[in-house]
């Protein structure tokens, strides 16, 4: 079943699951083995990742609404989006100087900047 699901269902021509099943069924008759039944071979396809599976019958594109989401931005993580602008990614980090009021001496606190990152391109948007 496993030669079956990846040579002739996971390929981009996307034969249907019932055609490759026929195509299996065949095979095991022609070498005198036992035919899975229908329903096993249809739930040994939905075990497989589903994004693997789309990737290979329908192209990336297709493939990447299922793919993981990346929560961190950092130098390692892959460039992720089809465009600039779908992703962004907003950090918010205090800074370290401390704030006076010019016209009372009070101390203000400490400030907070904040950034925008486009996951696609990496640019900076926003600060």
């Amino acid at each position: 079943m496993e030669e079956f699901i990846r040579s002739e269902y996971e390929t981009l021509k996307q034969k249907s699951m019932w055609s490759v099943y026929c195509l299996l069924s065949d095979k095991c008759e022609e070498k005198g083995l036992i035919v899975p039944s229908y329903k096993t071979f249809s739930q040994e396809i939905k075990k497989r990742s589903s994004y693997d599976q789309t990737f290979k019958r329908k192209g990336r594109r297709a493939a990447y609404s299922q793919s993981s989401f990346y929560w961190e931005l950092n130098r390692t993580t892959p460039r992720h989006g089809d465009r600039p602008f779908e992703i962004c990614h907003i950090d918010h980090t205090q800074l370290d100087v401390e704030l006076l009021c010019s016209r009372t001496g009070r101390n203000l606190g400490r400030p907070w900047a904040t950034f925008l990152i486009d996951a696609y391109s990496r640019r900076l948007i926003a600060v």
